[in-house]
């Protein structure tokens, strides 16, 4: 029968715990030092907040005050002289719809949008092809070209053709029986106008000689100028009358100045594309949240603190220091005027002599100094370079000699 086998001795629990709480106070204090503490995280998640809310209400902002206006000449929402917003806001208040479109389908669809009786204005239809010119034909109650081009006029009147108005420039009276025209009785400026070519009738009104500025045939008017109805222009004569009763007859108004890109190059050709208009605002909102981040973010490097630096060396130690690495390098000029540089340098402070002085200065005051001969002193400052190691070693001792001389002490 074998004995039982010894039981192990067990350390005391005290003696355990005591060994394991200093391991175990080192990993929580490790744990503590590696947690990122949770008020920088809350300041860098209230500060991005903040950002996004800034871009959020500056693009609302930007949006709701940026106006809804255009530089497109004689366009209804342009409000500079060469624009007619002036002629379309005292329509709409007169009860007429007036509707703003860039390309021929877009007026036809709105044309086609309602059973109401309605006038299509078409200006500045350059690039409008014969095809297109045509499409848009018959689309109205009634039409008004202003200024066309000669596929828009053949289209619609290819009995009328453009000729020089007599008298030029100025104010044209109406001249005709056309309740629109008597109303307006004069309109300008104008500078040609229109003639039948006599296999139909048309009325003509504001010319002389079968020329005038305005010229109805069935339910198409043509307009010689747009000038009279821009914003600069619309108070003289009788512009406004005139362009009220034309444009205003029935309760709605399309107002078409194509896009010359879209009608030539069509809707999928690839052409050039205009930006849309969220861009600049998006653009402006984007600026001021990179602004507002630099600003809250740039703060917290603190203030610019100098550094004291681990040795301090003086600026002997490192003209020696220049010289000795000039001189290995057989560099002996280059080494002779750094000594003679940091002597005179030197001298001249210790005699209170300003930094900028000349040589005519500097040799008579440490010849002073030093009783020495000006000239002497003047080689050994401002003479030839050495030309050897044993020659600049030399130069620097009677340097150092020199210096001690000026100030034994």
């Amino acid at each position: 029968m074998t004995a039982p086998a010894p039981a192990l001795a067990q350390p005391p629990e005290s003696a355990v715990s005591d060994e394991l709480r200093p391991r175990g106070k080192e990993r929580r204090a490790r744990a503590r030092r590696n947690r990122i503490p949770a008020r920088p995280r809350r300041r860098a998640a209230i500060a991005w907040v903040t950002v996004a809310i800034v871009v959020g209400v500056c693009a609302v902002l930007i949006a709701i005050v940026q106006p809804r206006t255009s530089a497109t000449p004689f366009a209804p929402d342009n409000p500079d002289p060469a624009g007619a917003r002036a002629l379309a806001q005292i329509l709409g208040r007169q009860g007429v719809s007036v509707t703003f479109a860039t390309t021929g389908d877009e007026a036809i669809a709105e044309l086609g949008a309602s059973t109401r009786e309605s006038t299509l204005l078409i200006a500045a239809d350059y690039g409008i092809s014969s095809e297109q010119s045509r499409s848009l034909r018959g689309k109205a109650t009634s039409t008004v070209l202003i200024e066309p081009q000669e596929d828009l006029l053949k289209a619609f009147a290819p009995h009328l053709d453009a000729d020089a108005l007599p008298g030029g420039a100025g104010p044209v009276s109406a001249r005709c029986d056309d309740p629109d025209a008597m109303a307006a009785e004069e309109i300008g400026p104008v500078g040609f106008g229109y003639r039948t070519d006599g296999e139909a009738a048309a009325q003509i009104c504001f010319g002389v000689g079968g020329i005038g500025a305005m010229a109805r045939s069935g339910d198409t008017t043509v307009l010689a100028a747009s000038e009279p109805f821009t914003n600069e222009h619309l108070a003289d004569y009788g512009n406004a009358a005139l362009g009220l009763r034309v444009l205003g007859a029935h309760p709605r108004l399309v107002w078409l100045i194509p896009d010359w890109t879209s009608m030539v190059d069509g809707p999928d050709s690839g052409g050039s594309a205009t930006a849309p208009q969220w861009i600049g605002p998006a653009g402006l909102a984007l600026l001021l949240a990179v602004a507002f981040a630099m600003w809250s973010r740039g703060p917290r490097f603190g203030r610019v603190i100098p550094e004291r630096l681990p040795v301090v060396v003086s600026p002997s130690e490192l003209v020696h220091g220049r010289t000795r690495l000039y001189r290995r390098a057989r560099d002996y000029p280059h080494a002779a005027a750094l000594i003679r540089a940091g002597a005179v340098t030197d001298i001249a402070r210790r005699l209170g002599i300003p930094p900028t002085a000349q040589r005519d200065t500097v040799v008579p005051a440490i010849a002073v100094a030093t009783r020495r001969d000006a000239h002497e002193i003047d080689h050994l400052l401002y003479g030839p370079d050495p030309r050897s190691s044993a020659e600049l070693t030399a130069l620097s001792i009677q340097l150092n000699s020199l210096r001690r001389e000026v100030n034994p002490a």
